[in-house]
């Protein structure tokens, strides 16, 4: 329990003899009186928030007849008056004197005079999933995930050398690993594209993914049609494949593994049949990584943002009994550059009347602060990016967690480009920034550093059981196929275990920044050029010279800031970025080029 008192220190105090149960309960009907009751006039109050310095403050002084709580700073803070508890202060004792109150309770609540007792920003929203889930329950609304068994390979297959190598368990300590790059970790960064595909791009003609057709049917070896002139063969700078582990030989023996066994498995959504063992497995292993509680498997990292964000909205209707007045919804304040995944679930939630939406500037956290304290509604999410996808800056996460601490809402990030991208184990932005606690959630995706398929969302039991019984992008879909469940497990240890991977990766980081004089400062690396014409030379030119690299126009970047999206991967080597980086010299200028572009609109 943390404590102001009077001269504004702030200290961890030593435990007092409090009855936390009670206190959660005071502290809901506390609550509840502070938002219906009138004002009334009455004694001061005994208890009082200090908000000035530590050597001089300010005390708030309210005038009620009963105690009250209000969110002040970012805490739930206790008021209550002296007289309702007939408190008289030992003699001698002073500013820093204290009161007992004693409920029906073995133990009497102790609290400080000047002082405040202040409640986890996450207590709120704790005991408001809590109410929902009720809710829920009495409507006999609340959704289970029953997992299916699919017995082992081995059961079922004989006995030989092939056989015992390749369907080994799917445990952990099974798992091949790998010290350094080897041949096959270049497949995720080499391509090759027919002439037809070639020329059609050079030109920016529309196509509708057919142009290979012509080659599609003469089962030559690719080399061998590459050599004769037929395919072009590139290096690929704009995939989202950080750590190249699609072609990694323990990720897809794994998917090979279970598709043996059992095919695509089970069909259906997670809530029917489509949920089994190795949905859990994955799962479990995610919600490890991300040190959260528990963990939900989505289809895509797109239904997994909009999953949560209706089940949010549906906390406000759920709370309210309907339709929620405007201080009864919910508050969510996005970043300007968010992905469109959230903008997209925001605009759902606002269309169903329970969601109202606040943008801020991006990564701005004076205009966060701003608006925070201006809102009238006391359920409040922010909901950013933690790297940011177009731009390749990172949310200020320390600044948000001083945020979270002040003003109390519940904190969630897309993680998506920055798991197992960012910190020692992978475990993304927060373990990055050492802030894993303070995110209560964690949203993310398997199609990117995993080189898989998939969303998830990390977060708590309450909140994994509200979203599986009110996030329809998630009830109304088809669960993810066993061998791709599979797949993304034996990722997820890959990406922990070979630790090489996020080491290279940032020296490619650095070895991109020593060569262009740029200051970037993720893998994701976005040079605006300004014009749509522009940009589009520019691709035209690095395409001729081999490299994958495509332009970004509107409306996915507002006008005249089109830009060359570039993305490194721990498997490139210091020679694709020499190649790289002459390429680039001769279609743009490294002094005068404007790095990212903070100043984008709003697209919500």
């Amino acid at each position: 329990m943390e404590s102001l008192t009077s001269n504004g220190d702030r200290r961890l105090r030593p435990a007092m003899a409090v009855d936390k149960a009670f206190l959660h309960e005071v502290l809901k009907v506390y609550i509840s009186k502070f938002m219906k009751a009138s004002r009334m006039l009455g004694d001061q109050l005994a208890l009082a928030w200090v908000v000035k310095s530590q050597h001089s403050f300010d005390v708030r002084r309210f005038t009620r007849r009963e105690g009250f709580v209000d969110e002040i700073g970012g805490a739930l803070v206790l008021f209550l008056p002296c007289s309702s508890y007939n408190w008289t202060p030992p003699e001698g004792a002073g500013r820093r004197q204290c009161f007992h109150l004693k409920p029906n309770c073995r133990r009497p609540l102790r609290l400080p005079l000047f002082s405040c007792v202040k409640m986890e920003a996450n207590s709120c929203w704790d005991s408001w999933v809590e109410e929902a889930l009720s809710k829920l329950e009495s409507l006999k609304l609340l959704r289970s995930l029953r997992p299916i068994y699919l017995p082992n390979y081995n059961a079922n297959q004989p006995k030989s050398i092939e056989n015992s190598q390749l369907n080994s368990s799917n445990s952990h300590e099974n798992f091949e690993f790998f010290n350094g790059p080897h041949k096959w970790d270049r497949n995720s960064v080499q391509v090759n594209i027919s002439e037809a595909t070639f020329q059609k791009w050079l030109h920016d003609i529309p196509s509708l993914g057919d142009d290979d057709l012509m080659y599609g049917n003469e089962g030559a070896d690719n080399e061998a049609a590459a050599s004769a002139g037929k395919f072009r063969k590139l290096l690929v700078f704009s995939g989202n494949d950080y750590l190249g582990l699609s072609s990694h030989p323990t990720v897809s023996k794994a998917a090979i593994k279970a598709a043996r066994a059992h095919g695509m498995g089970p069909r259906g959504s997670a809530l029917i049949c489509g949920y089994t063992n190795y949905h859990r497995s994955l799962e479990s292993s995610l919600a490890d990584l991300k040190r959260k509680e528990d963990c939900l498997l989505c289809p895509t990292g797109l239904s997994a943002n909009m999953a949560f964000i209706t089940a949010v909205g549906n906390v406000g209707s759920l709370l309210a009994g309907g339709k929620p007045s405007m201080n009864e919804r919910i508050a969510i304040f996005s970043d300007a550059l968010n992905h469109a995944s959230i903008i997209d679930g925001i605009r759902l939630a606002e269309k169903q009347g329970c969601v109202v939406a606040f943008v801020y500037k991006h990564c701005d956290m004076c205009h966060l602060d701003a608006l925070l304290s201006k809102c009238p509604m006391k359920k409040r999410v922010v909901v950013t990016d933690s790297l940011f996808s177009m731009d390749g800056d990172f949310a200020p996460m320390i600044e948000l967690v001083k945020l979270r601490k002040k003003h109390g809402f519940l904190l969630v990030i897309d993680d998506a480009h920055a798991t197992f991208v960012c910190g020692k184990t992978g475990g993304g932005a927060a373990e990055k920034f050492n802030c894993e606690s303070d995110v209560d959630i964690c949203i993310g995706t398997l199609s990117k550093a995993a080189g898989c398929h998939g969303g998830f969302i990390a977060c708590s039991k309450k909140w994994k059981l509200l979203i599986q019984s009110r996030g329809r992008s998630f009830i109304f879909s088809t669960s993810t196929p066993v061998p791709v469940a599979a797949a993304a497990h034996a990722a997820v240890s890959v990406a922990k275990q070979e630790r090489w991977r996020r080491i290279a990766i940032w020296n490619r980081v650095r070895d991109f920044q020593a060569l262009t004089g740029i200051p970037v400062t993720s893998p994701i690396i976005s040079l605006v050029v300004g014009s749509e014409e522009k940009a589009l030379e520019a691709s035209r030119h690095l395409l001729k010279l081999g490299l994958h690299i495509t332009a970004i126009r509107p409306p996915t970047v507002p006008p005249n800031s089109c830009r060359l999206r570039i993305t490194l991967s721990a498997v490139h080597t210091l020679d694709d970025l020499r190649k790289l980086t002459n390429a680039l010299s001769q279609c743009v200028n490294f002094q005068e080029i404007k790095f990212s572009c903070t100043n984008c609109n709003s697209k919500l």
